[in-house]
């Protein structure tokens, strides 16, 4: 059944001429630390993509065992493009709050009040990859990974927006 409603979902996004705007990876960072050989993991990571002028993203928080860790998607964002100041929220368990910036190789500030420095990932998967094509490709993708919370919601709100 659910299925069934997120590929009827995706005919409809596929279908609206907004959801076909260019959509590129902004790239993947992280911060996340193992002090145990990999068992137990710490930090955060991120990964943006663009849509037209919006920028999307999803936020992890490591805090326990490695893998498959806690995500939501990045709300209220905010991209200075000529100075790369960045704000955004994201829902985890808690609201989290980043203030900072977007450097080439890092996004460096904030979060909840504690200063983060996330390196980009070079390992993050291509352009090529399937969800990085394209929003609706996106959300059909993500809508489906239940640690991600809010991607169905974010997602059924852009369709209002378009």
């Amino acid at each position: 059944m659910i299925v069934r409603i997120l590929g009827a979902a995706a005919i409809v996004l596929l279908s609206s001429s907004a959801w076909s705007q260019q959509f590129r990876p902004l790239g993947s960072f992280r911060n996340v630390r193992s002090s145990d050989g990999g068992e137990h993991c710490s930090g955060y990571s991120m990964q943006m993509w663009k849509s037209g002028q919006r920028v999307i993203g999803l936020l992890d928080i490591h805090q326990g065992l490695c893998g498959d860790p806690p995500c939501g998607v990045i709300q209220d964002v905010w991209l200075d493009p000529k100075t790369g100041r960045l704000k955004f929220s994201s829902e985890i368990g808690e609201r989290w709050q980043f203030v900072g910036r977007l450097a080439g190789d890092a996004v460096v500030g904030t979060l909840n009040g504690k200063p983060v420095r996330l390196a980009r990932d070079r390992d993050s998967p291509p352009a090529e990859f399937g969800p990085n094509r394209s929003l609706a490709a996106w959300c059909q993708f993500w809508s489906g990974v239940p640690r991600c919370g809010g991607v169905r919601e974010f997602c059924a709100s852009l369709r209002s927006v378009f």
